[in-house]
């Protein structure tokens, strides 16, 4: 089981393609759908958040395996299966939220809209405990090429712990700079569709605008560890924890 480049860097990303031509094509249609407001479960995500000044930059809908019964079927998948195992060292993986996320190509000027800010996943999931064992499994729909505005990882720096404060673009490389004990940096992620990377809650990442002259579209399968959480506080992000339908493990 190979999961020492994650304990160290606090991310792992195929080294090949994990999902093939037919499942993306599938994951595709099924995000085009939601996009249009056609939900073939019936049921409608959780929530639609959009930003921008004169058009939507950034589109994320919350829990679209709800509505979706492609991207549910992700959970089914042996090949994504294997790999998060094998990455993770988790032999039991939840998905306890996801998102359908689509960065929309620049028409105007760069703007703040279109960055997001450096941030771990932690900062955003306080209703569980520090040592809940939840990560981030990133699914791209779209090459991610280096105009695309897609992830940038800060290696190593899920060493820090929980800081629940984010960090600008223009201020990353002074806080890495405070960090050197570490050996954190930026690594930008650019894979292929079907490719998939796997980062611990606690690692900075963030991404800046995309340049290029399509969408960019990925899917994030937010996830718990081989059981090991506690819940602080019940709310949306944890009351469906044992509902299997609506929160279901992967085979």
């Amino acid at each position: 089981m190979n999961t020492k480049e994650y304990s160290q860097n606090g991310y792992q990303i195929s080294s090949s393609q994990i999902l093939n031509n037919e499942k993306i094509i599938s994951l595709t249609h099924g995000s085009e759908a939601i996009l249009s407001g056609i939900h073939d479960t019936g049921i409608p995500p959780t929530s639609r958040y959009s930003r921008g000044e004169k058009f939507e930059e950034v589109i994320k809908f919350d829990n679209p395996h709800f509505s979706s019964k492609a991207i549910k079927s992700l959970c089914t998948d042996r090949k994504l299966s294997s790999f998060i195992r094998h990455a993770t060292g988790y032999r039991e993986i939840q998905v306890w939220w996801s998102q359908l996320v689509v960065k929309s190509p620049m028409i105007d000027s760069i703007k703040p809209e279109s960055h997001i800010d450096y941030h771990q996943e932690s900062t955003y999931e306080r209703d569980w405990s520090d040592e809940s064992a939840l990560f981030t499994c990133w699914i791209p729909l779209t090459d991610i090429g280096i105009s695309s505005g897609g992830l940038k990882y800060v290696t190593r720096s899920h060493l820090l712990g929980p800081q629940f404060n984010n960090i600008k673009h223009g201020d990353i490389d002074e806080a890495i700079k405070s960090w050197s004990h570490l050996g954190c940096y930026v690594f930008d992620v650019l894979i292929p569709k079907g490719f998939v990377a796997i980062h611990d809650r606690n690692l900075y990442h963030g991404s800046g605008p995309n340049m290029s002259d399509s969408s960019r579209i990925g899917i994030a399968l937010h996830c718990i560890g081989d059981n090991n959480f506690s819940i602080k506080k019940n709310t949306m992000f944890t009351e469906n924890i044992y509902d299997y339908e609506k929160c279901p493990y992967f085979i």
